[in-house]
């Protein structure tokens, strides 16, 4: 999904904070390469934009830990 965000693919709007909210659960759930795209995506973003991301991902209730490989 943060491929599609970032890229604005798929008929998905570019939005470089949904990006970063889903590369960050990516990351999270250990998926390869996710760590790269979520520095890559945050150099792209403001301060307040990270911010909004972090609030994002704080509000995500899954637990991420039954997506691990």
């Amino acid at each position: 999904m943060g491929v599609f965000y970032r890229d604005g693919r798929g008929g998905v709007q570019r939005d470089l904070v949904s990006a970063y909210v889903w590369f960050s659960l990516a990351d999270r759930a250990k998926v390869p390469q996710a760590r790269a795209k979520v520095e890559d995506a945050r150099r792209s973003l403001s301060p307040t934009q990270i911010a909004e991301a972090e609030r994002r991902i704080a509000a995500w209730n899954v637990p991420l830990a039954g997506l691990q490989r």
